[in-house]
């Protein structure tokens, strides 16, 4: 990865002084798609559901019923007050233990089998030891970087919306202090309220801020619920997957403008000056994950405005400036990350000297250094007609002349 946040360089902490660097105490980690593909576990998971159920209770996998998974979905529909976070979001689950229960006792009656409770318990806890048989399935580097994080004296935990039982892991053993599950909070990360409860957990106190950074793959569950809410250092893990999904947006968007169904592109300087700002990112496909992972986040928000500019430029920016302080596609980059941020908090902060007893300070820079570093510290926006990056403190736009709100 290039750019300011692949090479951990926190844009939240842009212009600040030495004095206010701090160091890392506690790491969390998702787990599902962060350490190991989720889509695999689940998939392996209900595959032994059904060789279960297959050799035990074969009348339940009949063909013409309809699936365990497709069945928790209608359920998850009909209860929405009880399973769903949002009532117009099937995939905002919450309570998936007790889903999966539910639609395993509906099927088990509906087969009319004896003791259907008895038999959705066995059944689930089928699917349940085969959830957790994830040994083979981290992703490489994964365990590595949990005993480099660990042999670091950090301390470790995990945070996730499955419902993972990591002390059924045996690679976690004295790896993880603790993990907080959604369903057991009762509320999905991207509500804060799996922050506030690890947080607690931790004993570390709200204040903790910087000192605890937040490693996940979904941008609203991971980033920026842990950047709004709690101000954690975040680190954006671009999986695999992902990145074939973003290859596949921008051949797509490509083909859209071989066929003029794209709008004219954006003056080229303009575009220069951001990615001078942020690194050569992928603007379209960053742009397109933003909006579609940031939705259900800003949902119940109101106090956020977040700007309907149809523009990447400013997306870009946003993202890069104001939530995530790495991103990285490879485990591997994490360690040198943190160890950088680890270095920065033993840093002490240059004394100055006094002046003629004035208060005032002296240093070795120039008055012409001063300034230039001033400006590069400055924060930039973006003008609300053109979109040309301007001072903050601007009130019109050099480029179009038009007064900024």
């Amino acid at each position: 990865m290039q750019g300011s946040a692949a090479r951990g360089e926190s844009p939240s902490t842009e212009g600040t002084g030495p004095e206010e660097a701090v160091g890392v105490d506690v790491v969390s980690f998702d787990l599902d798609d962060t350490l190991w593909c989720g889509k695999t576990v689940i998939s392996n998971a209900n595959k032994a559901l059904q060789a279960f159920l297959q050799a035990n209770y074969p009348a339940m996998v009949s063909d013409e019923l309809p699936t365990v998974s497709a069945l928790m979905w209608v359920l998850a529909k009909k209860h929405p007050e009880e399973f769903l976070e949002d009532p117009e979001d099937s995939k905002s689950v919450v309570r998936f233990t007790d889903l999966r229960k539910l639609a395993l006792t509906a099927l088990a009656k509906k087969c009319d089998m004896p003791e259907p409770q008895a038999v959705a318990e066995a059944a689930f806890q089928a699917w349940h030891d085969a959830r957790h048989d994830v040994q083979e399935l981290f992703f490489p580097g994964a365990l590595d970087l949990l005993q480099e994080l660990k042999a670091r004296g950090l301390r470790l935990c995990a945070i996730t919306n499955g419902n993972c039982d990591i002390s059924r892991i045996a690679a976690f053993e004295g790896v993880f202090e603790f993990c907080i599950n959604a369903e057991k909070v009762g509320a999905r990360k991207r509500t804060g309220r799996p922050y506030m409860a690890a947080i607690q957990q931790a004993g570390v106190g709200e204040g903790v801020g910087k000192r605890w950074v937040h490693i996940g793959d979904d941008f609203s569950e991971d980033i920026l619920a842990a950047k709004s809410d709690f101000k954690l250092r975040t680190i954006w893990y671009h999986t695999a997957e992902r990145k074939a999904k973003v290859e596949e947006e921008q051949l797509a968007a490509k083909r859209a403008r071989l066929e003029g169904q794209e709008k004219e592109s954006k003056d080229s300087s303009r575009t220069s000056a951001v990615e001078g700002a942020v690194g050569p990112l992928k603007l379209s496909s960053l742009a397109s994950t933003f909006k579609t992972s940031t939705e259900p986040f800003f949902k119940d928000k109101a106090a956020v405005h977040v700007s309907t500019m149809e523009t990447d430029d400013y997306l870009t920016h946003f993202i890069t400036k104001e939530f995530v302080d790495g991103e990285v596609e490879d485990l591997k980059e994490i360690v040198p990350l943190i160890d950088n941020w680890v270095r920065q908090g033993k840093q002490r902060p240059p004394k100055k000297k006094a002046v003629g007893g004035t208060g005032s300070t002296s240093d070795t820079s120039s008055g012409v250094d001063c300034i230039e570093a001033s400006q590069d510290k400055e924060e930039s926006k973006f003008c609300i007609v053109c979109r040309a990056i301007l001072p903050v403190r601007a009130k019109f736009c050099s480029a179009c002349g038009e007064k900024q709100e």
